[in-house]
């Protein structure tokens, strides 16, 4: 495998995943636009196995550091926002919120929309 061009065609989602996770923990989780949400957990498991890969055949150690520093700071979005800070702000993750809209969609009373259209 020639590790340059699999390098060079993975550095752009490593640098959207860079910005995406520097909008996050600079401006939150309302600033992003729904395809960046989309795209950040596919983004960080690719990442994640892209750390593997370059540990597997123990590729340069600053790229190996770069990765695993982007893997840290997503897991630290998806999985810990409330705990993460950034300077002074503290954000919600993104399971968490995704856990809050089920929870309130939930507890609407929706019900009784949806048997009110059928007919009798």
């Amino acid at each position: 495998m020639d590790f340059r061009r699999w390098i060079a065609r993975r550095d752009q989602d490593w640098q959207t995943l860079d910005q995406i996770l520097t909008c996050l923990e600079t401006k939150g989780i309302k600033s992003l636009p729904t395809e960046d949400i989309q795209q950040l957990a596919s983004l960080y498991r690719a990442t994640s196995a892209d750390l593997a890969r370059a540990q597997t055949h123990n590729l340069n150690p600053r790229l190996r550091q770069n990765l695993q520093s982007l893997i840290t700071r997503a897991y630290g979005q998806i999985y810990q926002g409330d705990r993460v800070k950034s300077g002074t702000k503290s954000h919600s993750s993104i399971f968490g919120s995704c856990r809050w809209c089920c929870a309130k969609l939930l507890v609407t009373p929706w019900w009784p929309l949806v048997f009110s259209s059928w007919p009798v």
